[in-house]
């Protein structure tokens, strides 16, 4: 489990010791080989390891551990941000199933490839490309508390919409799905439904998203403070004297 240094803590539930992978999630960065074991008490067999460490000398070097502290601060940010993408994709695979329930393959095959596969990730692009403070959000939390009382009404309004369906001429949807011969094409009803009666709608929804995978390319393009880019022409000219200099200087009488 790669996660379990922040979703999980066998410490705390009475393990003896721990065994981690530096390589994975502490890590983070794909450039650590390594491993650490974690001791509950400082006892004889913690003493017996850390013999065994200083005998067999399987330590990390320098510059592993400056990029495991490099790398610890950041992961409690990324563990939040995979559960929460993994909670995301479960509600869509959720989704996925009831559709399959509806006899509606070709939506929940839709869902999962374009969703899941494309909207999700395109999702977290851009969240992981903007540069949020949140302590500046938290600290102005009360300037938008009116506007998320009203987000807040409208779901609930749309969710008394939903329980109150019957209302809407909506009741006997239910009764409309139905046993369909082995031959039948849902795919078909669907497409004479998107290019007649919601073609307008489906344009719309195209070029929303058009729009949206713009943006994110257009985020990733931008100059930020601090960025790092790398200058390809600038390496290439690059010469030795110019980045080395050899100092002739003479030998000094020891004092």
């Amino acid at each position: 489990m790669y996660k379990r240094q922040i979703l999980q803590r066998p410490l705390t539930l009475g393990a003896d010791l721990v065994m981690h992978s530096t390589t994975k999630y502490i890590g983070g960065h794909s450039d650590v080989l390594g491993g650490c074991v974690v001791l509950a008490r400082d006892d004889a067999f913690g003493a017996r390891l850390k013999q065994e460490q200083l005998l067999i000398g399987s330590v990390p070097s320098p510059f592993d551990c400056w990029l495991l502290l490099r790398s610890i601060p950041t992961l409690p940010y990324r563990v939040r941000a995979h559960s929460e993408h993994a909670g995301l994709v479960a509600a869509f695979l959720n989704s996925a199933v009831i559709w399959l329930l509806l006899q509606a393959e070709f939506l929940a095959l839709t869902l999962v490839v374009v969703y899941v596969g494309a909207v999700m990730v395109l999702w977290l692009f851009v969240v992981m490309m903007l540069d949020v403070d949140v302590e500046k959000l938290r600290q102005g939390f009360t300037r938008y508390a009116p506007l998320g009382a009203l987000i807040a009404l409208v779901v609930a309004v749309q969710i008394g919409l939903v329980v109150h369906v019957r209302k809407l001429g909506l009741g006997d949807t239910a009764a409309a799905v139905v046993d369909r011969a082995a031959d039948h094409s849902n795919t078909q009803e669907l497409g004479q439904l998107l290019y007649t009666q919601y073609l307008y709608p489906f344009e719309i929804a195209a070029v929303i998203l058009l729009v949206a995978i713009v943006a994110a390319i257009t985020l990733t393009m931008r100059d930020r403070p601090g960025q790092k880019v790398q200058d390809i022409g600038k390496q290439v000219a690059v010469r030795a004297k110019d980045r080395v200099r050899l100092v002739k200087m003479d030998a000094e009488a020891r004092q």
